[in-house]
């Protein structure tokens, strides 16, 4: 799908390890840009309310379709967890190299 690799990264930071899972047609066709993506990946996985500050946080980090080209603004990537502050959802959006080389390393999240 144009805009999309279709591939997720997952890592675990306890041991190490990561593994490299395809994302489903129909949620790329669904979601809006990367913050779409991240909100389904956090509440897709949620089992119920989760302690911020547990192992069981996961930050999820989406590009955009338009990430990695030469559109304006097209820098960015998002971050989505569970807020330490409101116990609930929490979203940032960055810019820089992090976002356009994650898409270029052939990974949307």
């Amino acid at each position: 799908m144009l805009g999309w690799s279709g591939y997720v990264l997952r890592v675990n930071l306890d041991d190490g390890s990561f593994r490299r899972e395809p994302i489903k047609k129909d949620l790329l066709r669904s979601a809006i840009g990367g913050v779409g993506l991240a909100t389904d990946f956090m509440f897709g996985e949620a089992r119920g309310r989760i302690d911020p500050l547990s192992r069981g946080n996961a930050i999820h980090i989406f590009t955009g379709p338009f990430t990695g080209t030469p559109i304006v603004s097209s820098g960015r990537f998002c971050l989505v967890t569970t807020s330490p502050l409101t116990n609930y959802y929490l979203q940032s959006h960055c810019g820089g190299q992090f976002g356009p080389e994650l898409k270029y390393s052939g990974h949307d999240g």
